[in-house]
């Protein structure tokens, strides 16, 4: 199903490489930070002096692309210099980046050497300026062609960049970076609410990360270190082996209870998310599974690494219950979510 392809709101976590596959440079951020993020939220800060990146490798590599970012600066590049905010890259070469001046504009690029102030300026944007400390919501589209490649950015959801018939200079983005290079003086950068689509425009909206509350009508696994199983995965960070739940049985199951939402939000995507590892050889399988109108909704299966904890995202576009949206109303029913063993 196309749509969201790759989501973070860094709440949830603090080690960067546990959403992230690399960073690069002298001194990336490994840890997220928490208040850098919009919200006074948690995010993902650059306060290093020199160049650095993070790296995220996509589960696809779609033609169109659509990444949405929000990004804080506390300076600007000083005289002529420039610094590099975000790129794209496909298999390791730098496609598209996106860069920010001393006078607070921004132009779009394509080709170069990633980490370095080069490549084909594409376009400027139209009519902005970005001001510091103060977040900007930015979502760069690409469509990928020699010939008829479309780019178009939008700020705060308003559109200051449309170029058609461009060459984009690669065909297709398997990696996003989020960067501070080039004119990388100490100054925090901070990003937030990243999203990737495959689709269409995401909008100017808050990743969100929700943390179990209560335990659900289904309660089969093994806590821990911790008094319940909703203790033992409560934690804004993982905490390791420290408390967890685990299950050696086929098929037992564990849901859990969020916290409510607004009555009028909009929901772009729910997406479960385990922070699982097996623990010996031998085959080891979960699903999420999602409760809604009192009925269990399996999502695709995953097989957690050996002796290693991995996040396993399962993102659904829709209610496995109704095949439309999400709804608010659905959520507060409330909606019970947890890991089931199936292999």
């Amino acid at each position: 199903m196309a749509g969201i392809i790759f989501q973070t709101s860094f709440d949830h976590y603090s080690t960067t490489t546990h959403r992230f596959n690399s960073t690069a440079g002298v001194g990336p951020p490994t840890t997220t930070t928490v208040g850098a993020g919009r919200n006074s939220t948690a995010g993902l800060r650059f306060t290093n002096s020199t160049s650095a990146l993070v790296a995220r490798t996509l589960p696809t590599t779609p033609a169109d692309i659509w990444f949405a970012f929000a990004n804080r600066v506390a300076t600007l590049p000083t005289g002529t210099n420039s610094r590099v905010i975000a790129e794209l890259r496909n298999a390791g070469t730098r496609s598209i980046h996106v860069r920010v001046r001393a006078d607070g504009t921004l132009g779009i690029y394509s080709g170069g050497t990633t980490g370095i102030l080069n490549g084909t300026l594409l376009g400027n944007l139209s009519g902005f300026a970005m001001l510091t400390n103060t977040f900007y919501h930015f979502e760069l589209y690409i469509r990928f062609s020699a010939t008829v490649g479309l780019v178009q950015f939008r700020v705060n959801e308003v559109e200051k960049l449309n170029l058609t018939g461009q060459n984009t200079g690669a065909t297709n983005a398997s990696e996003i970076i989020l960067a501070h290079a080039g004119d990388a003086v100490t100054v925090n950068s901070d990003f937030d609410d990243i999203v990737v689509r495959d689709d269409d425009w995401n909008g100017d909206v808050q990743v969100r990360a929700f943390l179990p509350t209560g335990i659900g009508a289904t309660n089969q696994w093994t806590a821990t270190g911790a008094a319940t199983t909703r203790e033992a995965v409560d934690e804004a960070a993982p905490n390791s082996d420290t408390d967890y739940i685990e299950e050696a049985t086929v098929n037992e199951l564990s849901l859990f209870t969020y916290d409510s939402i607004p009555a009028t939000s909009e929901i772009r995507a729910v997406v479960p998310l385990p922070f699982a590892k097996k623990t010996d050889a031998g085959t080891a399988k979960i699903k999420s599974t999602v409760r809604l109108s009192a009925t269990n909704y399996d999502g695709a299966e995953q097989a957690p690494s050996n002796g290693s904890y991995e996040y396993h995202p399962d993102i659904l576009m829709v209610s496995p219950d109704t095949a439309v949206a999400f709804t608010a109303a659905e959520w507060n029913a409330p909606i019970e979510i947890g890991p089931k063993r199936t292999a």
